[in-house]
């Protein structure tokens, strides 16, 4: 989880300009924006100081998905109790923000959605879900490879994402 929180601090940190979005392009860490490749959309973004990041998308044909992936080398949840994310995000119109735990698996993945959808308006809120491990059949306990995925609005929007944190115990 240190990982994951450790490359969302560098795009914290960093003051980087508008840039268009090449799907699949990591930025810090490894993090990744991915856009249906059915999609028509002009996706800009920028790491402006003291903020993770700022999207502004402007949709002409709309996708089936758009995704912050965020890697995490969490491979085992045998004796994990919880796992959670918090964050901060404000939005000039209101937004819903879905997020997920994708496990690699040979041959595929399996999707756990969190509970709780990320509520995201002009007021920066915090937004904190959790999950129980041993209590989900979708997130296995052995996995190749995790991610964190944000799925974001595939309509045209405006996000300024504050902090985005991971944390298991």
């Amino acid at each position: 989880m240190d990982d994951a929180n450790a490359a969302i601090r560098s795009l914290r940190a960093g003051t980087a300009g508008w840039s268009r979005v090449v799907s699949d392009a990591p930025m810090a860490g490894g993090i990744k924006l991915m856009v249906d490749p059915e999609a028509r959309a002009d996706i800009r973004l920028r790491s402006p100081a003291g903020r993770l990041m700022e999207i502004e998308a402007r949709v002409e044909r709309p996708g089936r998905w758009l995704g912050l992936h965020v890697p995490l080398a969490l491979y085992q949840t045998a004796g994990l109790g919880i796992v959670g994310i918090t964050a901060r995000a404000t939005a000039p119109e209101a937004l819903a923000v879905s997020a997920c735990l994708r496990s690699g698996l040979r041959g595929g993945f399996v999707d756990a959605f969190f509970d709780k959808a990320m509520a995201v308006h002009f007021q920066p809120l915090q937004h904190i879900d959790t999950m129980e491990p041993d209590r989900r059949v979708d997130l296995p306990a052995r996995a190749d490879w995790r991610e964190l995925i944000l799925f974001l609005p595939t309509h045209s929007f405006s996000l300024s994402l504050h902090d985005l944190r991971f944390f298991a115990a």
